[in-house]
């Protein structure tokens, strides 16, 4: 037999709808860091694919090697500069703060940043769009292992 612990539930609701100063510092502070790292992450998203990019009769004449190895140098490049642009984003300061309890340096209990997630999105959104020649490599390389052509959702319209 299964002994389920249910969680408090009433302490649970009550946190989801509980709007206070510091939730508010902290809605801010999380939009700050998300426009902050979008701006960023476009701008170098941008960069690093001009450096990459090619004609498509060029990216299919390019052997699978250096397919592969263009892929890789991308994808480092992308990792490499996107640790960069977050210390970048880091010296900018939280210019929204009105409260003196809001700490926006404090780590939560699980040791993560309260906006992590949010400018991980933002960032995942920036590069998945600026990104164009190795979206376009990795769909080379597919055809040629698989021998099956992928769509593209943009190709559809």
């Amino acid at each position: 037999m299964f002994l389920i612990k249910h969680p408090n539930y009433s302490k649970i609701i009550k946190n989801i709808l509980e709007i206070n100063h510091i939730r508010t510092n902290k809605f801010l502070h999380m939009f700050q860091e998300v426009i902050v790292m979008a701006i960023l992450a476009f701008l170098v998203g941008v960069s690093v694919n001009y450096l990459f990019l090619k004609h498509d009769d060029e990216l299919e004449n390019e052997s699978t090697i250096m397919l592969i190895t263009n892929i890789f140098c991308q994808i480092l490049l992308v990792v490499t500069t996107l640790y960069y642009a977050r210390k970048v984003s880091k010296l900018i300061p939280f210019l929204f703060r009105y409260d003196i309890r809001y700490d926006p340096f404090h780590v939560s209990k699980k040791g993560e940043p309260a906006v992590t997630l949010a400018t991980t999105i933002a960032i995942t959104l920036a590069f998945m769009t600026t990104q164009i020649s190795v979206r376009k490599r990795i769909r080379i390389l597919h055809e040629r292992t698989i021998g099956q052509k992928l769509v593209d959702e943009e190709e559809k319209f």
